[in-house]
């Protein structure tokens, strides 16, 4: 009785009635305000306008985060005006929405040369450090605008690094700067924005506002001392501080130090070794020492301080194949830093086979660039003769980008190559030039094996036809050899696949 009475309000149930197909609509933000609107206003009444728009429930897709980009924009577009006066138009603004997007827009002028009226934007700094009222809601969520002041505190900090590293200088008010840092650094309640995704800690870094700020840190101290010659004791201990957090929250803190060592060697180097235990040593919090070091592999140029003091880690992060380490480990070679020589590497590398095959692809990619020293060159040939002395096929295929060292004699190369391709069955990495460089040679018994074991070889299709038009063209211009076995075998391989 009671299906009967359902069914007579509401229609009998079947399949249609049950199955609904979801609607999905897309769309874009949109700014009440263009850019040219803003533009055709001084400033100030521009920044008026702004503040006084409110959100029309019927135009869901029109708001104020859309609106503080245009903003952002109009700023980029006439930046002396828009930072001629800071203060009166970060007060006309009032909301932290627009105000971040200011400062944003300041920042970003001031990199491209413009100086601010540098007190004003301190005192608009300041402004943002009172938080003097509730922002007012102008819009549904914290996606559509700020509903407190961290956004505007961040591009303080972003407007601050900027001005530290234009060396405009802080009007005096330098101790005030510092404080605002210091207190941002410490104010590690709010964690990454970065939710998930990051690749390692610095990605999550940069994106959490104590780290950001740590980073404007040493902007701030770089400023220092290019002024000066000297960084305050007050950084240093800043640096200290962080060192010792544990975790996570620790490593993001590392990885903006690690990231920064040389410039710290440049500065402090006495700071520097005396803390190597906490940085790098004993001393760090646990896995902490490995994980700064990583970081300083993956991000940072090449410091012999790091490479030859622990070159245990170093050599945990190439064998974990950490991004970067092998290069490290190899320029540590050409730098004739001890514990890295020829015989020392390779017996390392080989702990992992494919690590001494990729550190051939490296070489070849360290040694390719025109201003690279004979002596590296010299370093080059000696460790790749170390690594086709091992006769391990694993181990060799990298070594083909050395086809790439413009500054190799092409008779080293080619014998090399050569005896490269015999331990590999003609497999080798980067095929395609080496079949390129060897037929660009003056037909040799040696080029004419390279380019017959690279058609027979086990390489990719594509690169074996490859080959085989670079083959085709050697071996025409090899009439002298033709008495050689060196020939006989490459005309017979070219035959064999009907390309003579």
């Amino acid at each position: 009785a009671a299906i009967a009475v359902m069914s007579g309000a509401y229609g009998r149930a079947g399949r249609e009635s049950l199955q609904k197909r979801h609607s999905t609509e897309f769309g874009y933000g949109q700014s009440p305000m263009s850019i040219e609107d803003l533009g055709s206003l001084a400033p100030i009444d521009a920044a008026r306008q702004i503040s006084t728009w409110r959100p029309d429930p019927s135009q869901p897709m029109v708001g104020a985060r859309v609106l503080a980009r245009t903003l952002e924009a109009a700023i980029n577009a006439r930046p002396a005006e828009w930072l001629a006066s800071p203060v009166a138009i970060a007060t006309q603004l009032k909301q932290p929405t627009y105000i971040s997007h200011y400062l944003s827009g300041v920042a970003g002028a001031i990199k491209t040369g413009v100086v601010p009226p540098i007190a004003a934007v301190l005192d608009v700094v300041a402004l943002v450090r009172a938080q003097p009222w509730v922002p007012d809601p102008i819009g549904r969520d914290g996606f559509d605008y700020d509903q407190n002041w961290r956004g505007s505190e961040q591009a303080a900090v972003d407007v601050v690094k900027s001005l530290a590293g234009s060396d405009v200088g802080f009007s005096g008010r330098d101790d005030e700067v510092w404080g605002f840092l210091e207190s941002k650094v410490r104010d590690r309640g709010e964690l990454s924005g970065l939710v998930s995704g990051a690749r390692d800690p610095l990605d999550s870094a940069i994106n959490r506002p104590c780290t950001r700020a740590l980073e404007a840190v040493f902007s701030l101290l770089a400023h220092e001392f290019r002024s000066e010659g000297k960084v305050r004791d007050a950084g240093l201990a800043l640096m200290q501080e962080a060192l010792h957090l544990e975790g996570l929250d620790g490593a993001e803190h590392r990885a903006i130090i690690a990231t920064r060592l040389g410039f710290l060697r440049h500065v402090a180097p006495q700071w520097v070794e005396f803390h190597a235990p906490l940085l790098f040593g004993p001393d760090a919090p646990p896995g902490l020492a490995q994980v700064t070091t990583d970081l300083a592999l993956k991000w940072s140029r090449p410091n012999r301080w790091l490479l030859e003091n622990f070159r245990a880690l170093v050599r945990d992060a190439a064998l974990r194949d950490v991004e970067n380490s092998v290069d490290h480990v190899l320029i540590a070679m050409l730098w004739n830093v001890p514990g890295y020589g020829v015989q020392d590497n390779i017996a390392f590398l080989r702990q992992a086979p494919t690590q001494l095959s990729r550190a051939g692809e490296m070489l070849g990619r360290l040694l390719r660039h025109d201003d690279v020293t004979a002596a590296f060159v010299t370093h080059g040939v000696q460790f790749w003769d170390a690594a086709i002395a091992t006769k391990d096929p694993s181990a060799l295929a990298g070594f083909g980008r050395l086809a790439e060292v413009a500054q190799l004699n092409d008779e080293i190369w080619a014998a090399r190559t050569w005896a490269t391709l015999r331990f590999t069955g003609g497999s080798i990495d980067w095929s395609h030039k080496v079949a390129e460089r060897a037929a660009s040679l003056a037909p040799s018994t040696t080029t004419l094996a390279i380019l017959n074991g690279l058609v027979r070889g086990l390489s990719d299709e594509w690169d074996r036809r490859r080959s085989v038009e670079r083959a085709v063209d050697l071996i025409g211009r090899a009439d002298d050899l033709k008495a050689t076995p060196e020939f006989e075998l490459l005309r017979t391989t070219l035959l064999e696949r009907g390309a003579l």
